[in-house]
């Protein structure tokens, strides 16, 4: 969704400062059902989101997706999955660290 001016129809952006100029938010799913919502923002009215942004975006909220229904796959296995349990990988995740691209637990 593309919103202009955004704090129009969600008031309490009116408060930003710099205003908000454009809005684009990309809900994600899991099973059908939308978890949440990823917002980019842009104060500058010079610059306008395209269709870049939007394919770069959907991309992303596909792996907020994957990833939120990971972490609730951990979940369903234990009473809570903890940030420690997805970083270790003991929930199947594989965290790698930046530097080396290698297993950083």
């Amino acid at each position: 969704m593309l919103c202009q001016r955004p704090e129009r129809d969600f008031p309490y952006l009116g408060e930003v400062s710099p205003l908000l100029e454009e809005g684009l938010l990309i809900p994600f799913y899991v099973d059908g059902e939308a978890v949440g919502t990823i917002w980019v923002i842009s104060h500058n009215e010079s610059r306008r989101f395209d269709a870049e942004d939007l394919r770069v975006m959907t991309n992303l909220a596909t792996f907020a997706a994957a990833a939120y229904q990971t972490l609730l796959t951990c979940a369903d296995g234990s009473d809570a999955a903890t940030y420690g349990d997805v970083r270790s990988g003991r929930c199947g995740v594989v965290a790698a660290s930046p530097q080396t691209g290698a297993n950083d637990p």
